[in-house]
């Protein structure tokens, strides 16, 4: 189980001493964690602000849930957990824009901190490919294609996806969990190794929960395919930090 602590709260009375914390989930696995708790124990010790190993690729063993992410191990056939349906907000005007002060308009828009010379190319808000957002591109400094950004609500969530898959035979391609920008995210890419495909697509995604949005980065160029996440991860990163919103 993971989790993040939210609140702290005042001491309890009592002996021995506690903390009252108040917490939420993170990522858990719905199948149940290993270990034993003996029914006769009187006291429990659980370590806070512990590190925890990110999760997936070829190493998960059981389903887990992390934020409106389920991972599942590659070829599993076993119990999912289930995909949960939300009402999207409706998109009354569908638009299309090449001016930036124009796509800072579009719902659950925030701009990015690209590399020098990058620059904004288009974005587009239409219900036929998002359900409530907007997908923006952005170029190289050749003039080439190298992001696509899309912020949305997220209607459905808790979909299975495997952890570890590979497209191409030997190309192996891996689907782990990430906290960016305190939020739960997940990334795909292919890690370093006798496997690695340095043209694999790279993706971030990260989910804003307070807004039941999430935004998803696709890397495009060679410095953002292959086994180059961090450096999705660090645009994806800039989107939740000033001069955007929280």
């Amino acid at each position: 189980m993971r989790y993040t602590v939210n609140d702290v709260k005042d001491d309890p009375a009592g002996d021995p001493p506690r903390k009252l914390l108040g917490v939420a989930w993170m990522t858990y696995a719905f199948t149940g964690c290993s270990g034993a708790i003996s029914t006769a124990a009187t006291a429990v010790s659980v370590t806070w602000g512990a590190v925890l190993p990110d999760l997936g690729g070829t190493s998960l063993t059981a389903p887990i849930r992390h934020g409106p992410f389920q991972l599942v191990p590659e070829n599993w056939t076993g119990a999912v957990g289930t995909t949960e349906v939300h009402e999207a907000p409706v998109l009354d005007n569908p638009s299309y824009t090449e001016v930036l002060a124009e796509a800072r308009l579009l719902p659950y828009w925030r701009d990015p901190a690209l590399p020098a010379g990058w620059t904004f190319c288009r974005a587009i808000a239409d219900p036929t490919e998002l359900t409530y957002g907007y997908s923006a591109v952005y170029l190289t400094p050749r003039g080439n294609p190298g992001l696509l950004i899309q912020g949305a609500f997220t209607g459905n969530r808790g979909g299975a996806r495997e952890a570890a898959w590979r497209p191409n035979g030997a190309d192996l391609g891996v689907r782990e969990t990430r906290v960016i920008a305190g939020r739960p995210a997940q990334v795909i890419y292919s890690p370093p190794g006798p496997g690695n495909f340095s043209f694999f697509p790279v993706s971030v995604w990260v989910f804003a929960a307070a807004a039941e949005s999430v935004h998803v980065l696709h890397g495009y160029t060679k410095s953002l395919r292959g086994s180059n996440v961090d450096a999705v991860i660090a645009i994806a990163r800039s989107l939740f930090a000033p001069p955007n919103a929280p």
